[in-house]
């Protein structure tokens, strides 16, 4: 085989190497993010933990 030959065959396999961890990589984050948009969101918790706060803080800065 001449080095021409191997050069494009290694070229070419490297080509779909290429492809392939792209599509693996994009179908991954697209799965990842579809299944993230299925979930129940419960916004409940952030806000009991934050409303505490918010009342404590006015003490505190005013002295």
């Amino acid at each position: 085989m001449s080095q021409t030959a191997r050069y494009v065959r290694n070229g070419a396999w490297a080509g779909v190497g290429v492809y392939t961890l792209t599509a693996i990589t994009l179908l991954s984050l697209s799965f990842s993010y579809d299944r993230v948009q299925h979930q129940a969101v419960s916004r409940d918790a952030p806000i009991s933990l934050i409303e505490p706060i918010g009342h404590a803080l006015p003490p505190v800065v005013h002295g």
